[in-house]
Formats: structure tokens, C-alpha cells, sequence
């Protein structure tokens, strides 16, 4: 976020929302969400592979950023109520 080819990116967008309704912002979020699907996509691979998913961010209890999430995982995301059950 505080990379200078970032921050140019998100101000050039910024400039120009009036003509294209896709801010830096958008921008960003659409850039960070694709980076996290990645991820999540590198975990399993084939049909037969089986993995844990942990998103720990608290962005993720926002229905606008998991409706985001690959549509494949969006019915499994879990949100526990209290940490406890990590122990």
C-alpha cells in the first residue's frame, strides 16, 4: 500500500473516477482480493487434495469483501463467534 508505484496508481485512478467509476481504492481492493483467490487457489489443486483456509483478518466479516472470495469457498467460510476454538 505504501509502495510509490501503488500510491500513483491509486491517485491517477482517483483523478480520473469521474470518467471511468473504477477508483484507486476500487482498484486496490480488486488487486488485494485477486492476490488472496491466488492463494487460496495454490492450496488445492486437484480434486483428491484436501486443506485448511485461514483468512485471519477481520476485513472477512464484511459481506462485501467474502463476497469477493472464490465462489467454490464462499459457502464453507466458517466465522467462529470466539477464538476458543483454536485452543
Amino acid at each position: 500500500m505504501l509502495d510509490a508505484k501503488v500510491i500513483l496508481k491509486r491517485h491517477y485512478l482517483d483523478s480520473k473516477v469521474n470518467q471511468t467509476q473504477f477508483g484507486g481504492r476500487d482498484w486496490y481492493n480488486q488487486q488485494a482480493t485477486r492476490s488472496v483467490n491466488q492463494a487460496i487457489g495454490r492450496v488445492i489443486r486437484h480434486i483428491q487434495d484436501y486443506g485448511t483456509i485461514v483468512l485471519c483478518d477481520c476485513r472477512y466479516t464484511y459481506q462485501s469483501n467474502r463476497s469477493q472470495i472464490s465462489k467454490w469457498l464462499r459457502d464453507s467460510i466458517k466465522e467462529p463467534k470466539d477464538f476458543d476454538v483454536f485452543d
